[in-house]
């Protein structure tokens, strides 16, 4: 994940076979400012986690995730949202 012109960590797009599920992993190696992490689908349904408010500006390194949605019949992408409304997403799968 590349915030800024640095490199902060990485944005990947989860998959259990077992159950059908996707969900969003995002790893910061260092402070970072994504507002959010979400996973969506192609029919447009999404899985949001809120990161930062407007009394936070940076995030700590560390490992966070989204609640799976059930998607074995459609492709889905993860999406890390930024400051002044622009987002980093991987490649639908």
């Amino acid at each position: 994940l590349n915030v800024g012109g640095n490199q902060v960590g990485s944005l990947n797009l989860r998959w259990s076979e077992n159950c059908g599920a996707n969900w969003a992993t995002l790893n910061l190696s260092s402070m970072a400012n994504v507002r959010a992490l979400k996973v969506v689908q192609s029919t447009g349904y999404a899985q949001r986690v809120q990161l930062l408010d407007s009394m936070h500006f940076m995030l700590k390194p560390g490992l966070y995730h989204t609640p799976m949605i059930y998607s074995r019949d459609y492709p889905c992408q993860a999406v890390a949202e930024l400051p002044v409304f622009s987002t980093v997403a991987t490649e639908w799968m």
